[in-house]
């Protein structure tokens, strides 16, 4: 049991899942409510930028701070997980693709790119860290692989996520 709780830690571990994307973000003072402000601003002052950039993204569960527990009985094997999450994000600013529109008075300013590029990747980063789907996946690729490991010894597996148990059909033998 001692190996199967080594081997499981590192399935779990390996087992996570990369997804990339596009991500973009628009930033302006222009509010665009009709007003005569907003007309003189657009002429003059208008500061509008326009960014987007690629991403890959990866999903698992860290057992750095938490610890697995395994749990068996007679022909059951149930095995106590974190919750997956983002394990790693990050943009690549090399594939950058940025446009601004400026009033006749605004002059170019790279710090608006660089809070623009913090903004953006916040925000993305947010949305990615809440998306059920990739959290989804994450959960049945590691349990579905901890299955296959279990199936030569006629155990049914099941996973379970933190408080909410969550189980993948149990792989049969053969």
């Amino acid at each position: 049991m001692i190996e199967n709780y080594s081997f499981v830690c590192n399935i779990a571990a390996l087992a996570s899942i990369e997804v990339t994307g596009t991500t973009s973000s628009i930033g302006s003072n222009i509010t665009n409510n009709g007003t005569l402000r907003d007309d003189f601003k657009r002429v003059f002052i208008k500061n509008t930028v326009r960014l987007s950039a690629t991403y890959p993204a990866k999903y698992g569960i860290d057992l750095n701070g938490s610890s697995l527990q395994i749990q068996r009985t007679d022909s059951v094997l149930k095995i106590f997980l974190p919750p997956p999450r983002i394990l790693s994000y990050e943009i690549h600013l090399d594939r950058l693709e940025a446009s601004n529109k400026k009033g006749l008075f605004r002059f170019e300013n790279e710090a608006a790119y660089t809070e623009f590029q913090k903004k953006m990747y916040s925000a993305n980063r947010d949305v990615l860290e809440k998306n059920q789907i990739y959290l989804t996946r994450s959960r049945n690729k590691i349990c579905e692989i901890i299955q296959k490991y279990f199936v030569p010894l006629n155990v049914k597996t099941i996973c379970i996520y933190d408080v909410q148990e969550y189980k993948l059909i149990n792989i049969k033998p053969g």
